[in-house]
């Protein structure tokens, strides 16, 4: 589990993640926008695999000890590495979505691990050990832990599924990476900047990087609810409990 400083993602300011000794990017608005949201979130399909749900579905179809025998040495980059080397186009997929957040760096995925080269060829390696601490951050930077998009928005269950089938019978292709259903939380929060904020629009807004889009909507519905609750009270009504708009969001 990521423990990223909340200001750093609030001010939205390159993080260095220490333990890996390479600095990673928060994304802007725009930058997401060039790619459209639906692709976007299909492009981050690899980031929510996950390898028991890989196991959990194949104990559906096969033996559960099985199962358990042929995981019990594997990492969770394996598992990753597993679909991308058969899937050429989610594997440019990922790649992007890696150079969008580390673009000071040339990036190579091999049997050992991610490779960042930085522009003066020094080469930090993200050994598969180290991955999930990795995509761990990713996920924060991008807010694809479930508190922020919704738990029920998840394009990579198609891609696990994907997997365990691929492990299952290796000769078959596997299918295209689609997200379950058509969202587009981005977007609606993005369009509510104008409407809820006399700070930032539609232009300026495009600045704005994922955290603090989702933060400003929670902060802004902290707010709205303050007001309303204020009036309640003002209006008569009891039992109305106050919380500042200014504290920790929930």
């Amino acid at each position: 589990m990521s423990n990223i400083d909340k200001l750093t993602l609030v001010s939205g300011v390159d993080v260095l993640i220490e333990e890996l000794g390479i600095v990673i990017r928060q994304p802007r608005i725009r930058e997401i926008a060039l790619l459209g949201e639906k692709k976007f979130y299909s492009m981050c399909s690899f980031l929510l695999l996950d390898k028991k749900f890989v196991m959990d579905k194949l104990k559906e179809r096969v033996d559960a000890e099985e199962v358990e025998k042929t995981y019990e040495t594997l990492t969770e980059y394996e598992v990753v590495m597993s679909l991308l080397e058969s899937n050429n186009s989610m594997l440019m997929d990922t790649i992007q979505i890696l150079t969008l957040l580390f673009p000071d760096y040339n990036i190579r995925l091999d049997e050992i691990g991610i490779m960042f080269i930085d522009k003066n060829d020094k080469v930090s390696i993200v050994h598969q050990e180290k991955y999930t601490l990795l995509r761990d951050v990713i996920k924060e930077i991008l807010c694809l832990n479930g508190s922020s998009t919704g738990d029920d928005y998840n394009p990579a269950d198609s891609a696990a599924e994907a997997i365990a089938e691929k492990l299952r019978k290796r000769k078959e292709r596997l299918n295209e990476i689609k997200p379950k259903e058509d969202k587009y939380i981005l977007a609606n929060y993005f369009s509510a900047l104008g409407a809820g904020s006399n700070s930032y629009n539609l232009i300026n807004g495009l600045d704005l990087t994922l955290y603090q889009l989702f933060d400003w909507v929670k902060r802004y519905g902290a707010w709205d609810k303050y007001k309303i609750d204020i009036q309640s009270i003002l209006a008569g009504a009891k039992d109305v409990e106050i919380k500042e708009w200014y504290g920790t969001l929930e």
